[in-house]
């Protein structure tokens, strides 16, 4: 914590240079893994980009979506972090809440505008990684939400050919009675 307040202090005296502005981002990035509310909203309210990128484009949105920390995911989109930014692999934070299954946060990102049926660069959609690892909430709450269940990006899988394969009988069902092909 006094770490954070000094940095906090000396982004002030030294106007955010670019090597300063990288460290505290960096910092951010790792309390939003953390999951460490305060000092989210510690760096966040001295300064800190909350739409800051590391190298492989991985925000603190991202991460913390990723990990399931509603509170951090909540605070972040209230800060107005960007809910479709994509990382280096064209992957998204609604991409990665589906696939490690965090259900609140993917309704709280989709409630908060996130793109359903975008497409990473490996060619999966949020609802085909949740069909792919068997997170049945998940795909049946994005196909409430008008998922397209066929989208097939250059991966070649749609949702139920993704369920199939990690041999998901519950929700192949469930997709099959959707109509997805």
């Amino acid at each position: 914590m006094r770490l954070i307040r000094r940095l906090i202090i000396l982004s002030f005296l030294f106007a955010l240079t670019p090597a300063f502005a990288d460290a505290i981002g960096k910092d951010l990035l790792k309390a939003a893994i953390q999951g460490d509310l305060t000092s989210v909203k510690e760096l966040v309210e001295g300064g800190a980009n909350v739409n800051y990128s590391n190298e492989k484009g991985l925000t603190p949105l991202m991460l913390s979506a990723a990990m399931g920390h509603v509170e951090v995911v909540k605070y972040l989109t209230d800060k107005k972090a960007d809910i479709n930014a994509k990382d280096a692999v064209a992957t998204t934070s609604l991409m990665a809440a589906a696939k490690t299954g965090h259900l609140l946060i993917v309704k709280q990102l989709v409630e908060k505008g996130a793109k359903i049926d975008a497409v990473s660069g490996k060619g999966f959609t949020a609802v085909a990684l949740a069909a792919m690892d068997g997170k049945t909430d998940v795909v049946k709450f994005l196909v409430e939400k008008g998922a397209n269940t066929d989208l097939k990006g250059s991966s070649g899988l749609s949702a139920l050919e993704a369920a199939q394969l990690g041999n998901f009988t519950e929700l192949v069902e469930f997709l099959k009675f959707k109509k997805a092909k």
